[in-house]
């Protein structure tokens, strides 16, 4: 069986900061288009992990990129009763996983996110050196498959998760798929979008940077390879200029 590892920035949760005691609000999403019920949660970060888990059978390793707010402990009501917890550790006991196993070097490392910049830059350096040291400690599995949520966080974790992933294609490990929810409010049961595609726009544009400065055109070769598509025949006469 192989390992699966997923990066996520933590939301904070969903409640109504004008009430003293709010209730937590439950959704539904899922994993089929024809499931009209869906699975219900709570956190915002559930669906994908319960996802990759329902598919890949395991979850090995969750880094967790988490404001300060996102690991302060709110009160509110959750199912009719009061309790009080932050949203990292309410995500992890949605997914039934033990506080025993959340700590640096353990299953679930949560790595501390602020939108400084110093702070900021600290972070991402933290991410790429937990998944590199994943990598190499499980590089004899039969498979290591990197998982991306790009749901949670601040306005600004997208530029954060795409900085990640550019910065570990240089070990050559690549997300095995990019995902979030696509939430209506007008929609009983949510759906899960798979944003693999889209992120793979940056590979693109580093392609034609990378024409442009160095007369290559390997990264636009696999570009089009990675989304299943003929090479354009443009790119081809540009590889025979440069060859």
């Amino acid at each position: 069986m192989g390992k699966n590892i997923i990066v996520m920035a933590m939301s904070t949760l969903p409640l109504n900061s004008k009430v003293e005691n709010p209730e937590l609000t439950k959704n539904y999403f899922r994993l089929q288009e024809d499931d009209n019920e869906g699975e219900a949660y709570y956190s915002q970060l559930e669906p994908t992990s319960k996802m990759i888990l329902k598919k890949e059978k395991s979850l090995d390793k969750i880094i967790i990129l988490a404001t300060p707010k996102a690991q302060e402990p709110r009160k509110f009501i959750y199912n009719k009763k009061s309790k009080k917890i932050s949203a990292v550790d309410f995500y992890l006991e949605r997914m039934k996983i033990s506080d025993e196993e959340k700590g640096k070097g353990k299953r679930v490392e949560v790595i501390d996110l602020d939108e400084n910049k110093e702070k900021l830059g600290s972070a991402i350096s933290e991410t790429i050196d937990a998944i590199r040291q994943y990598w190499n400690i499980n590089k004899n599995s039969d498979e290591i498959n990197l998982w991306v949520d790009t749901q949670g966080g601040f306005r600004n974790v997208v530029l954060v998760m795409n900085a990640i992933i550019s910065l570990l294609k240089v070990d050559g490990i690549k997300p095995q798929g990019i995902y979030s929810m696509d939430f209506n409010r007008d929609k009983s049961v949510q759906d899960i979008i798979d944003q693999t595609n889209t992120y793979k726009i940056f590979d693109f544009v580093s392609g034609v940077n990378e024409f442009s400065r160095y007369g290559r055109v390997e990264q636009l070769e696999e570009y089009y390879k990675s989304i299943n598509k003929d090479v354009p025949k443009e790119i081809q006469k540009m590889k025979s200029i440069v060859e």
